[in-house]
């Protein structure tokens, strides 16, 4: 958490930003970064590719701000999210099956 108030301060709109873990089930969780600024307004979810965080992000959440209720999401078993018990030994479907079933 640290790591991700150090990045945000740097930005314009850290104030804004709020962060926390949403329960996918048992202690497993799923770490969100997001905007808490526009009520109101249609939400939009973001995605980062494999092996990246939240924070790939950021520089949106300056221009789009106004428009939308930001969600960035760190994937199951990346950036501050619960690790599982998927390894690197670990085939590419039964990595996708195990994302899918976590979700």
């Amino acid at each position: 958490m640290e790591v991700y108030r150090e990045m945000i301060s740097l930005s314009n709109i850290g104030s804004e930003l709020r962060f926390r873990n949403v329960i996918i089930y048992g202690n497993e969780y799923i770490h969100e970064l997001y905007t808490d600024n526009n009520r109101n307004k249609p939400h939009m979810v973001c995605l980062h590719g494999f092996g990246a965080t939240a924070l790939a992000f950021q520089r949106l959440f300056q221009p789009l701000r106004n428009h939308f209720q930001i969600h960035a999401l760190d994937l199951y078993g990346m950036g501050l999210s619960s690790r599982g018990n998927w390894n690197d030994d670990m085939k590419s479907e039964e990595v996708i099956s195990y994302y899918v079933e976590a979700i």
